[in-house]
């Protein structure tokens, strides 16, 4: 059992709270320390100043461990700011100096994913999908926000932003022959396959081969080209799986459960989704790696 005196501690109580989010299943004690802590942390909220009562409201609506790093951080400085009874003036400085600069290369990376995708002209070519190209960065925030991962960030996003218009269009506009079409020219992977897809598709198919040629490209400067082959493995991997569920889809058929999950396994793109991370890490992610 927790002992009550604890309660007088609000930081204390507050960093027990964020701790307890590290658990894995089955560790009871931490299990009790979230309850323990959450609902103490709720009357103490009311008890405190109103910085802390509110560092300690925003903990509660969404701890430390599941939210993206960095916007955390940016919210943090506020609290810490506000702290004058145990804040350090020198690790306030040093926090608002390292967010400003990396917000700012951060800004310069958008401007440039900004213009590429302008220049793709896919937003405009193909206006049932989601053109979300600023959300699609956060994304890649999310995972690496450190600026020594500034062009896998980039790649990420490329790569994550032409996907979602595949995506899109086997889920909401191809036909059941467009799309087996689509997904042969993607197992080929030769711009001759361009002659045998609807012209609609035609831009898309380009946008792909432009977009791996240009990683390989780059990758093998690094010796590197395996990191692109099997992204563009797992591509292919999940094109299949689309075309799959849309099968289904046009022919009226409701897969069993098992045959569901296997399937949303891959079209969820935890696979694709992790090679497109690993790409531009260099030496971090090596051949062992993916």
């Amino acid at each position: 059992m927790f002992k009550e005196s604890l309660t007088n501690d609000v930081r204390g109580m507050l960093s027990l709270y964020e701790a307890t989010h590290l658990r894995l299943h089955g560790e009871e004690i931490l299990e009790e320390a979230l309850d323990f802590t959450t609902s103490h942390l709720k009357s103490l909220a009311e008890k405190s100043s109103p910085h802390l009562a509110k560092h300690i409201m925003n903990a509660l609506d969404l701890p430390l461990h599941q939210v993206i790093p960095r916007l955390e951080a940016r919210q943090y400085i506020s609290f810490y700011e506000e702290d004058h009874e145990f804040r350090n003036e020198t690790l306030l400085m040093f926090a608002k100096l390292d967010f400003n600069k990396v917000q700012l290369l951060h800004q310069q990376e958008m401007k440039y994913l900004t213009r590429w995708w302008k220049h793709c002209d896919l937003a405009s070519k193909y206006p049932y999908s989601r053109d979300k190209i600023v959300e699609f960065y956060m994304l890649s925030i999310a995972d690496y926000f450190e600026p020594c991962f500034s062009i896998a960030r980039m790649i990420n996003t490329k790569i994550i932003t032409i996907l979602t218009v595949i995506d899109d269009t086997y889920d909401a506009y191809g036909t059941a022959e467009e799309l087996q079409s689509f997904t042969d020219a993607q197992e080929r992977w030769d711009s001759s396959a361009l002659v045998d897809l609807p012209e609609y598709m035609q831009a898309l198919y380009s946008a792909i081969l432009n977009l791996y040629n240009e990683l390989d490209e780059e990758m093998s400067k690094e010796g590197r080209s395996y990191s692109v082959s099997f992204t563009k493995d797992k591509l292919k991997e999940i094109a299949r799986a689309y075309l799959l569920e849309a099968q289904w889809f046009h022919e009226g058929i409701v897969p069993s459960f098992e045959e569901r999950l296997e399937n949303a396994i891959v079209t969820g793109g935890c696979f694709y989704e992790t090679a497109a991370l690993f790409v531009g890490m260099g030496e971090i992610a090596g051949i062992n790696e993916f």
